[in-house]
């Protein structure tokens, strides 16, 4: 297994790599400080099965990096590695198509555990992560709640934000058109809204969503 690790900060990046080349199946481990080198390797015919990639870099970011990847059909999954704790970014991250998202603070078994899971084939998450956002949910019904949603209007709600149609809701929730379209038209009253685009965008500037 050949991996490229794409971090501006040397001694976290050279201290990962003496992590990862502990794993059996990992030969080579490249270093990049930024994504222009990183996108020299690939220009140089380097093919890797793994990316650890940091978001905060110096020039181009590591989304801008991914988007890069999307577009030249390079199949290699990326793990994030970040310092951040803010839930957004991680879910950002792997909205953006990133298997994993790695806290900097994990210990090396939790590092090595998640390579080894997003090269099985499976998502990897840090518990630091998962934690964040599961308080960020639990705070976001809470603020819908006092505003009158109810829990079935908030499921609808998270789903009118995936873009669903009402049929799509119907079935997800195995309820009928015409009580999805009732619920929405409740939404709209509570948070004073005319359309489905304004009600997402008014559910997220409140952080209902």
């Amino acid at each position: 297994m050949k991996i490229l690790i794409l971090d501006d900060h040397p001694l976290f990046s050279r201290a990962l790599k003496q992590i990862v080349q502990n794993i059996n199946e990992v030969k080579a481990v490249d270093l990049a400080e930024n994504v222009n080198e990183a996108l020299k390797y690939f220009q140089d015919g380097n093919i890797y099965d793994l990316l650890l990639v940091d978001i905060g870099l110096p020039g181009l970011d590591g989304f801008s990096f991914m988007k890069w990847l999307k577009v030249n059909l390079i199949k290699a999954p990326v793990i994030i590695i970040s310092a951040s704790n803010d839930p957004d970014i991680a879910e950002l991250s792997l909205q953006k198509g990133a298997r994993g998202f790695i806290h900097k603070s994990e210990d090396v078994n939790t590092i090595i555990q998640g390579i080894k899971q997003v090269k099985q084939g499976n998502s990897f998450k840090s518990e630091i992560i998962s934690t964040e956002i599961s308080s960020s949910s639990d705070r976001q019904f809470s603020n819908a709640e006092n505003l009158g949603i109810t829990s079935r209007q908030y499921s609808i709600l998270q789903l009118l934000e995936q873009g669903d149609s009402n049929k799509q809701i119907a079935n997800k929730l195995g309820i009928s058109d015409s009580t999805v379209k009732k619920h929405i038209s409740n939404i709209f009253i509570i948070l004073s809204v005319q359309n489905r685009t304004s009600l997402v965008l008014e559910a997220q500037r409140l952080k209902l969503i």
